[in-house]
């Protein structure tokens, strides 16, 4: 049981630590003032890779320490969906907050589309 509780959070920390090491090599290589557009879409898809890694390690760890432990592996599959999410609500305030679209009802809005989503997901 621990064993496979390493081996899954090893590759959710394989994940964050690819999209990290991939945002700083992009971000060290190329100015942003004369970058084309494939740059920016190289690096907001690092963040979502990162956050992606790291919601799922955190989502992972809050069912193993306040869930059932027996479940946690019938479950990965929640695990990378809510990762997926939260890579995808951090990368879409990030893109929105570059073109000055973000606000605190867009943020709100924004939550609450990832929050309606997953509890279609849940009733599924």
């Amino acid at each position: 049981m621990q064993r496979a509780l390493k081996t899954l959070l090893s590759l959710y920390l394989l994940m964050l630590l690819a999209g990290v090491l991939g945002f700083f090599v992009l971000i060290n290589l190329f100015s942003p003032d004369a970058a084309a557009w494939y740059v920016f879409f190289a690096v907001y898809l690092t963040i979502f890779i990162a956050a992606f890694g790291l919601g799922a390690i955190a989502v992972s760890l809050v069912q193993f320490f306040f869930g059932s432990r027996v479940t946690l592996f019938a479950e990965k599959n929640t695990s990378l969906r809510q990762g997926a999410f939260l890579g995808g609500l951090v990368t879409l305030g990030l893109l929105l907050q570059s073109f000055d679209l973000l606000s605190v009802f867009t943020a709100v809005l924004l939550v609450l589309t990832f929050a309606i989503l997953e509890l279609y997901f849940l009733n599924k």
